[in-house]
């Protein structure tokens, strides 16, 4: 892995994962064809040309305990800190790791695809800009949303009195700010547009969908990309089904 970045320096990717999911406990410990979800993201993530380093940031929480273990088996780094504060514990996070800019990736978001997020990167530093985010532009399918951050942004942005669920979302802090953080906005190219579904683990129907994904397309390439999974879901009209979704 290496950047080509030319004010970025350092960059990595964080995946953000927790046991504690209100709406599908343990999500990123289930596991499909023997292996856990958490296993086949970092497997993913780490495909990316443009980041650095991949290390994990979960809670100092007991149960977190199992996320600590399966990254050492799976060779990457663990960062524990605050269970709430996400702001918080993924700045820190970022400091840990010696980022100068970080890629959020969340522990939905299973399929991640390498070159999403290389394209999201090359948009972060084609510009001059605290964040670079597809967030706001309603094109990626839900499970393939990101963000990139500066690091210094970051830690601007956790010095400000934020509401609960502004540090829980991480780029809340970011948006509606213009005076204090330049955005830039990245939109899908046609070949992953697909914001009217989602393809991310929130739920048992999410679980079962992406089961069935890695199941019909894995023995012919374990690396399947986004483009793979929407041909996939055209001509499997019951999983296109479970894949609808109103936004994220």
């Amino acid at each position: 892995m290496a950047s080509s970045g030319k004010k970025a320096g350092k960059v990595v990717g964080i995946i953000q994962a927790r046991i504690g999911s209100t709406r599908l406990p343990g999500k990123v410990m289930m596991q499909a064809g023997g292996r856990t979800m958490l296993s086949y993201l970092v497997e993913r993530v780490v495909k990316s040309k443009k980041l650095d380093n991949v290390i994990v940031a979960t809670s100092t929480r007991a149960k977190n305990n199992a996320i600590e273990e399966e990254c050492l088996k799976l060779g990457v780094g663990c960062f524990r800190g605050d269970e709430d504060d996400v702001l918080n514990r993924f700045l820190l996070a970022s400091q840990w790791a010696k980022a100068d800019a970080v890629v959020r990736i969340t522990g939905d978001d299973v399929l991640m695809d390498p070159d999403v997020i290389d394209y999201v990167v090359e948009g972060y530093l084609s510009q001059d800009c605290d964040c670079a985010t597809s967030f706001t532009t309603h094109s990626f399918p839900a499970g393939f949303v990101l963000s990139v951050f500066a690091t210094d942004s970051l830690d601007k942005a956790n010095r400000l009195e934020l509401s609960e669920y502004e540090r829980e979302h991480v780029i809340l802090a970011f948006l509606g700010r213009p005076d204090l953080f330049e955005i830039v906005e990245i939109s899908a190219p046609p070949k992953w547009q697909a914001y009217h579904l989602s393809i991310a683990l929130n739920t048992y129907k999410d679980y079962t969908l992406i089961s069935e994904i890695i199941q019909g397309l894995s023995k012919k390439n374990k690396y399947f990309g986004l483009e793979d999974i929407l041909a996939f879901l055209k001509t499997n009209p019951r999983l296109q089904k479970y894949a609808y979704s109103d936004g994220y």
